[in-house]
């Protein structure tokens, strides 16, 4: 069963690096992360891309949203069996 666990996001990278690193960590397999990046201008783009992480999966709206279309448009990009959504300043424990 796969999870998605869905991470709204915006202007908040280095709070974003320790909720990704926490799903890092889990020892369960089967997931991806969908990075909704809210029109962030940090460059969330490229620390995604440093971590080389095929199921961690990054997304930027055409435009600002307010946060629940931004959840919405994680949602539609996610493939899980379950979601989880994370906020960019919490973690997921093992």
């Amino acid at each position: 069963m796969k999870f998605s666990v869905l991470i709204p996001t915006r202007n908040r990278l280095e709070l974003l690096k320790y909720a990704l690193a926490s799903v890092l960590r889990q020892d369960y397999a089967d997931w991806e992360v969908i990075v909704a990046d809210n029109h962030s201008e940090e460059n969330v783009a490229g620390y995604v891309a440093s971590l080389n992480e095929p199921r961690i999966k990054y997304f930027k709206t055409a435009q600002f949203l307010q946060v629940t279309r931004n959840w919405n448009f994680a949602l539609d990009r996610s493939s899980g069996d379950y979601v989880v959504m994370l906020g960019d300043d919490d973690c997921l424990l093992q």
